[in-house]
């Protein structure tokens, strides 16, 4: 039996490793988005292509870089507003399975490591995130922005046990444009 001194303690003990897990949790975690940030992608990803590298299963790293257009001069605006970074990241949930790692590295950049997007599959993912980033924008208010991105891609060969951030940089070499569906609602 616990006397109310030892209760205390313990109940005080219980805040610290909350308080701690939450720091921790934080240091990974992206604010706006709950996608792991830069450190957190970057710690999952690469525990990720461990686990592939052993089992020798192929991944596929999307970098994307979005943008806001203006749908009457159909020109970038430049860095996307919060609202636009949330649209886009509740696509991309939509978009990718719950098993691929979802990243935001900066205001404007995310990232995917997927198993569904390499060899003949590698349109399937893709191409829902282009669909579903045509949809947004007929869907948007007229004369707003609209969403655009583009993206690069890098295939992870386990015969090869290349690390995360040789695949990042493959990825963001490769990046390309993707052309954006004009809001005419």
């Amino acid at each position: 039996r616990l006397t109310d001194e030892e209760h205390t303690l313990l109940r005080d003990l219980a805040a610290l490793a909350e308080h701690e897990l939450a720091r921790r949790h934080d240091a990974v975690t992206d604010p706006l988005t709950g996608f792991s940030n830069e450190v957190g992608l970057k710690m999952l990803g690469a525990q990720t292509l461990r686990v592939c590298n052993r089992i020798g299963k192929q991944v596929s790293l999307l970098c994307f870089d979005l943008a806001a257009v203006d749908a009457d001069a159909n020109q970038l605006f430049g860095v996307p507003d919060d609202a636009a970074v949330e649209a886009f990241t509740d696509i991309l949930r939509d978009t990718f399975d719950d098993s691929d790692v979802i990243g935001r590295l900066g205001h404007e950049q995310f990232a995917v490591l997927t198993y569904q997007a390499h060899d003949t599959e590698f349109g399937s993912p893709v191409a829902r995130l282009r669909r579903a980033v045509e949809e947004y924008n007929a869907e948007h208010t007229p004369g707003g922005p609209l969403l655009a991105y583009d993206v690069g891609s890098a295939i992870g060969d386990p015969s090869y046990q290349i690390d995360f951030d040789r695949l990042f940089s493959a990825a963001t070499h490769a990046m390309r444009p993707q052309i954006v569906c004009s809001n005419t609602t």
